[in-house]
């Protein structure tokens, strides 16, 4: 993934984060940016795409971030209303992570370059 093309920007309320595209109509962001449970409006814009609308969306599965230091998951997923204008970002195989066992996947901010 050498670019922003599946760049996300997530709104909810007067909140505002970063996600990318996972499926077609999935993206994930942090838990922190639906904070209210996303009773709030909540859109997600991928600014790569020519006209950048913004996609009506729901939380569908949330990481367990309450807003304390211990607390586990600052990740949520949402389900787009609606086909997303870019293409998903693409991940490479499970067996391909280095160690024994292989070590659990981690995800955090931007790919270099976006």
């Amino acid at each position: 993934m050498n670019s922003a093309r599946r760049r996300a920007r997530t709104e909810c309320g007067r909140q505002i984060g970063a996600g990318f595209l996972v499926t077609g109509r999935k993206a994930v962001t942090c838990a922190h940016v639906i904070a209210d449970g996303g009773a709030a409006p909540l859109t997600v814009t991928f600014p790569p795409a020519a006209g950048a609308v913004a996609v009506p969306a729901r939380v569908v599965s949330h990481g367990g971030w309450g807003g304390r230091p211990t607390d586990p998951g600052d990740l949520a997923v949402l389900a787009l209303d609606e086909d997303a204008p870019v293409d998903p970002a693409a991940f490479a195989p499970g067996d391909a992570a280095f160690g024994e066992p292989p070590r659990e996947p981690v995800a955090y901010g931007f790919p270099r370059g976006c």
